[in-house]
């Protein structure tokens, strides 16, 4: 029979792409006493790391360097969101720099988390869950949400003429009907910027909008 230790360094390597993986990823595999005893043992034997408390990464190598990789911030809070899970994304600060609706880079690896509020320590970066409501986190597809948790970081006395084009810019392929409908679970200040941004579009679309037509002359009879 083989060791539960080796079973679970198999089942580790049988998934490339996975890297990070929690106590619950092996519950199959023996009790959860047992398996916490298998991976200790493979973090001694420097089989797996560990970069957080109840975390185990597979080890990965530079080819370039030959020197040991962290595990990515995202396997990490990944791994985190699949054992407790709850849904966690990032933070409407980091949406907002990464659609360019703000300058200013997150100094804290932040993230919203409809599970219970946390803080880790991943190495030399903390990372800090913030608990939002799940409505808050309700969308038909990625970018809906970033856009919206980025109008809502940004603040409604922060949303000015430059910050509507650049929305305009960044949704300009979007559905506006799910754009709107997802922003109905965000606070009523969202759904009037997202009308905004939807009317802007409706006005690039039709530039003769709002232009009024001058009446046809009418044929004068002579007499």
């Amino acid at each position: 029979m083989i060791a539960l230790p080796d079973q679970l360094l198999t089942r580790t390597k049988s998934a490339p792409s996975q890297r990070v993986w929690t106590t619950a990823d092996f519950l199959d595999l023996g009790s959860r006493a047992a398996v916490d005893q298998a991976l200790s043992r493979l973090v001694r034997r420097g089989a797996l790391t560990r970069p957080a408390r109840g975390l185990y990464a597979v080890h990965r190598k530079s080819e370039r360097l030959g020197i040991e990789l962290p595990a990515k911030l995202e396997e990490v809070v990944d791994a985190l969101a699949r054992r407790s899970g709850a849904t966690v994304v990032p933070s409407g600060a980091t949406f907002a720099n990464q659609l360019g609706l703000s300058t200013q880079v997150p100094m804290r690896a932040t993230f919203q988390t409809t599970g219970r509020a946390r803080r880790y320590q991943i190495g030399g970066t903390t990372v800090e869950l913030r608990h939002v409501s799940p409505r808050r986190l309700k969308a038909s597809s990625p970018r809906n949400l970033a856009v919206l948790s980025a109008i809502a970081h940004l603040g409604k006395a922060n949303i000015d003429e430059t910050t509507l084009a650049r929305l305009r810019s960044v949704t300009e392929r979007a559905d506006d009907a799910s754009l709107l409908d997802d922003a109905r679970n965000q606070p009523a200040w969202v759904v009037a910027v997202v009308r905004q941004v939807m009317a802007r579009t409706t006005a690039a679309a039709a530039p003769d909008a709002g232009v009024a037509t001058p009446p046809s002359r009418r044929r004068m009879r002579g007499g």
